[in-house]
């Protein structure tokens, strides 16, 4: 064999590996974890082969800080944030000086400014050349991807799937319909097969179709199908056995269920293959876990096992296609009113479609994760059937009942949060209603088809023929939910080559640095090349505590002032947690240098927080890790220099604050660690003014004219009863600022101007600044609804905004905020409309 022949088979049997491997490994994964693992393979093919600069292949997931901050240049101020920016000038001072194509990449995007905003606006960017004289330098994709992770997230990972394509083909990426007769070939006596559950997806069928085929069925003796629960466990050693003696089938479902007998059916598994018939198989199933971080299957169970991840699809049409056909035309025609169960029907099945196609925008569509299923349908339908049949020929159908039960109790069961099921119940009120039998509007774009105008097998073609296209729309949501699905897939592939890469990531280039403010420029500012001069950097930043002692000694003349004093109180207390969390940085941060410099040994505590600072991550975010710093701090998806310059605003707060203890003109109320205990105390100042009792008021929010905090007199002293708060931010929508929009109204509150009203979003704007915000207290009324969330509005032209810390929502709800509206709330309700105190990037 000559040299050219050995090369060309080293690179057949290399590619023949690739493709086996991918291929195993990807049938296994979740939808979600796919396009990380397939990245992270496809960078290492290119690190391992030369074909590009390892910096480049860095830039595509490593943080990227300048060694100084700039300003954005005013010729792209319309399209790049200032935190793009500043990265933009990062990878300049990266890769400029080795690759000519990205030195003074600010300047050079800053000459075509016309250009690039077209190629901001462009649906897909990744597929065309790059704008300006950056044409003929940034040809190759991975060059590509490092501008679309900065100035277009939402695109990146279609540009990693162009990527991935070309290094690994298309075939590994477009993956076949999946075969149970290939996994089988995969299989042997000693190798189970792992089916994950999905909603939707039964693997028996699949198994039961393969052994009828293979002649392994029940009636031969040569299958048994076991779902497990207590008291199946010596059933299933024993059956396992007598297949595996026989030369059988046998499936275990549900094993997750089974925690404490799993290691036992590992070690008998074990067993029975050491002398088994080859054609013995065993089959498993069980759902994924709850949380990533969660193990619920002995590792050697999963290491022994071909796992098999064969979701349903997640598209508005597959869903309701597959909705409408568990039911049979005879459940339908049972029924004393047919027609009106086929109607009612349809619009279960749509809700239900919806329900499930809300999951994948994240927490805008639902604030939690919630396992809806085919058997909530099943017997919802059962429910509506039933009632038809009670009712009679001539009765007519209580829909609002029904609502209640099918919402609150069926659907309901599953939900624990209230305004996610506030979203159950409105969508089951604009399509579960009586427009269902006059061919009314269900979702937007389609309308319900004649009662009698189509037969139970006729829905099918129906569906494909009028469902409009699966956009956010769709839902109800704003366009905007899209660009935040993607750029949070474009995060999770960014996080996920982070960790893998981590050791790579510890020994950065020489323009990452973790200062955050303009006056770390000096000597030695970006200089952490290394995790040791990181720990120094940060210790050299971190802000004195405030001397909690010092200031409660200072504060005793003022508790006791009924105006001010729980202001006060709130001020000493956010003090305090301060002073707790700094004492907790400085200490950690001191024993990892001391660890680092080989004068202590190095503990667990002091490897996370290595492991978190080469990351980029605040340390005590990762939940394996036992200790941190973010059990002490606020609520934050912020990467550690974002979270640091966080950390910077919030003490500067609390020393302007405490030096007084004079309420600020405008309260940053999102750099508080307690912003309910603010709240509070707004309530509790304007009882004991006005000789009420506290728990007879709530907060209402107006939101005034003052687009920010310059726009504040001077002299202004305060509402009646209130306090103005700045520093939140409008998701799912916006707020109408411009005076001569239609519907623009102003209005005086306790002499605060006030104006505008909840509003569409503009394309892209997926977090609108709120103007200043008065936050006052009032009475409860009559008409006011008490619920676990708080105290609501029952008022048409009001938006009751449920407030979270961040956009995870869910555990991070604060309290309610009161938006004027012009449309129905139901919109706003669907559209996912909430006031976030925090947004993800640096601000």
């Amino acid at each position: 064999m000559t040299d050219a022949e050995l090369v060309k088979r080293c690179e057949l049997l290399a590619s023949s590996v690739t493709r086996s491997l991918v291929t195993y490994i990807v049938q296994g994964l979740l939808e979600k974890d796919k396009m990380s693992v397939l990245s992270l393979l496809t960078t290492r093919i290119m690190r391992d082969e030369n074909r590009c600069d390892p910096k480049i292949v860095k830039c595509l997931y490593q943080p990227l800080v300048p060694l100084e901050t700039i300003a954005v240049h005013a010729e792209v101020q319309a399209w790049a944030s200032d935190a793009a920016w500043n990265s933009v000038h990062a990878v300049s001072e990266i890769l400029g000086e080795e690759i000519s194509a990205f030195d003074n990449l600010c300047d050079r995007i800053a000459g075509d400014p016309e250009e690039w905003a077209e190629w901001i606006k462009e649906p897909m960017p990744e597929t065309l050349p790059m704008p300006g004289d950056l044409k003929n330098d940034i040809t190759k994709m991975e060059e590509k991807l490092i501008l679309l992770r900065l100035l277009r997230p939402d695109r990146f990972t279609m540009g990693m799937i162009l990527l991935v394509k070309e290094v690994l083909g298309n075939d590994l990426v477009e993956q076949p319909p999946f075969d149970m007769e290939a996994v089988y070939q995969e299989t042997s006596a000693s190798t189970p097969v792992l089916f994950m559950l999905f909603p939707g997806v039964d693997p028996t069928v699949w198994v039961e179709k393969l052994g009828a085929k293979l002649g392994m069925t029940a009636d031969k003796g040569f299958y048994t199908n076991i779902s497990m629960g207590q008291g199946q466990e010596h059933h299933a050693e024993n059956i396992m056995r007598k297949m595996a003696q026989d030369g059988g089938w046998v499936f275990l479902q549900n094993v997750h269920l089974m925690q404490t007998w799993l290691p036992t059916l590992n070690r008998t598994l074990e067993i029975v293959v050491e002398n088994c018939n080859p054609n013995f198989r065993c089959f498993l199933s069980a759902e994924p876990p709850p949380l990533p971080t969660i193990q619920h299957m002995p590792e050697s169970l999963l290491q022994a096992s071909i796992k098999i991840a064969n979701e349903a699809p997640v598209d508005l049409k597959s869903n309701v296609k597959r909705a409408w056909r568990l039911f049979s035309n005879d459940f339908v025609e049972s029924c004393a009113k047919p027609t009106e169960l086929r109607a009612a029907l349809f619009g279960l099945c749509l809700f239900h479609a919806v329900l499930l196609g809300r999951k994948r925008f994240g927490a805008q569509g639902w604030s939690r994760a919630y396992g809806f299923n085919d058997g909530d349908l099943t017997i919802c339908a059962d429910v509506v059937k039933i009632r038809l049949n009670k009712i009679g020929p001539d009765g007519a159908f209580p829909w609002e009942e029904s609502r209640y039960i099918l919402g609150d109790i069926m659907y309901g069961g599953h939900i624990t949060d209230f305004w996610d099921r506030r979203t159950n119940s409105t969508y089951l009120e604009e399509i579960f209603n009586e427009g269902l039998l006059t061919s009314g509007e269900v979702i937007p774009g389609m309308r319900a088809p004649q009662i009698d105008e189509l037969g139970q097998d006729e829905y099918i073609g129906f569906f494909d023929r009028a469902l409009p296209a699966d956009t956010p729309n769709v839902y109800g949501l704003h366009p905007n939910a899209e660009i935040d699905f993607l750029v949070h897939a474009t995060e999770a592939t960014i996080e996920a080559m982070e960790t893998v890469n981590a050791e790579a990531s510890a020994e950065t280039p020489k323009a990452r640095s973790v200062s955050t403010d303009e006056d770390a420029a000096g000597p030695g500012a970006g200089e952490a090349t290394s995790v040791r001069d990181m720990v120094q950097d940060i210790y050299n930043r971190t802000p004195r505590a405030p001397d909690v002692e010092h200031l409660r000694q200072k504060a005793k003349g003022e508790v006791d002032d009924p105006n001010k004093g729980p202001f006060v109180v709130l001020a000493l207390q956010e003090a305090e947690r301060m002073s707790r969390l700094l004492r907790v940085m400085k200490s950690s941060l001191s024993t990892l240098k001391k660890g680092l410099d080989g004068q202590l040994n190095m503990s667990p505590a002091m490897d996370e927080l290595s492991q978190a600072l080469a990351l980029n991550q605040v340390p005590g975010r990762n939940p394996l890790h036992t200790s941190g710093w973010e059990r002490y701090a606020w609520p934050s998806r912020k990467s550690l220099q974002g979270w640091l310059k966080d950390l910077k605003q919030r003490v500067e707060q609390i020393q302007a604050w405490t030096h007084t203890f004079k309420l600020p003109t405008s309260l940053w109320i999102s750099g508080l660690f307690n912003p309910t205990s603010f709240l509070t105390a707004i309530k509790q100042v304007s009882a004991r003014k006005n000789a009420r009792a506290l728990d007879r008021l709530c907060i209402e929010t107006h939101v005034t004219t003052y687009m920010s905090t310059d726009d504040v007199p001077d002299s202004f002293t305060g509402g009646a009863d209130g306090v103005l708060v700045h520093g939140l931010f409008l998701e799912g929508a916006a707020w109408l600022v411009n005076e001569e929009s239609e519907g623009y109204e102003t209005y005086d509150c306790d002499g605060v101007p006030c104006g505008g009203s909840i509003c569409d979003a503009k394309y892209k704007e997926t977090m609108f600044p709120m103007p200043v915000v008065l936050c006052r207290a009032v009475a409860i009324e009559e008409s006011f609804l008490i619920t676990s969330a708080g105290v609501l509005r029952n008022d048409a032209s009001t938006y009751n905004a449920p407030v979270y810390a961040t956009r995870s929502r869910g555990a991070a709800y604060v309290t309610s905020a009161t938006l004027k509206t012009i449309e129905k709330p139901a919109r706003w309700v669907l559209a996912g409309a909430a006031i976030i105190m925090s947004t993800d990037g640096m601000d």
